[in-house]
């Protein structure tokens, strides 16, 4: 009886073919869809870096300019220099007594700037929004914690 039960319920031999084979290409297309995936991180990484990589260039640039531009105007404002500018440009070295001073009213003369880093500025401001900052388990603990306190207090919060 048991064996005439087995056999009705047994498929056809080509439909078991077909299914081994669907079961056999589905694992292909998942091995394929996994593949493809890895492929696009892996490509959207290799982009990412190449960017990184240009623009430190960039900036190894600029910062190789703007201490080019310090030195020239370091090397401007030398003494020596200003001393030859003005002998070049037929200025002549006054005498002590030929100086003439003018007391102008309500001139108090040049004001100090003081300039800071724009990174100095920014200091209050986190690119890294607050929620992002907390642990998975700081998070979880907080929901045990929020959890215990409304059970405390007679209810389950909402």
């Amino acid at each position: 009886m048991t064996n005439f039960f087995f056999q009705a319920f047994q498929q056809a031999p080509w439909r078991v073919q077909i299914q081994r084979l669907g079961l056999i290409l589905l694992g292909l297309a998942l091995f394929g869809l996994t593949a493809g995936l890895y492929l696009n991180i892996t490509a959207s990484s290799y982009a990412a870096g190449v960017d990184v990589q240009t623009y430190e260039e960039r900036r190894d640039e600029l910062q190789r300019s703007i201490a080019d531009m310090q030195t020239q105007i370091a090397s401007n404002v030398v003494s020596e220099n200003i001393e030859k500018r003005a002998r070049d440009l037929h200025f002549e070295v006054p005498n002590q007594d030929s100086l003439v001073y003018l007391v102008v009213p309500g001139f108090s003369g040049r004001q100090l700037e003081i300039k800071t880093s724009p990174a100095a500025q920014d200091v209050k401001h986190s690119l890294i929004k607050p929620a992002f900052t907390q642990s998975l388990w700081e998070f979880l603990m907080q929901g045990v914690l929020s959890l215990g306190n409304g059970i405390r207090q007679g209810g389950i919060p909402k």
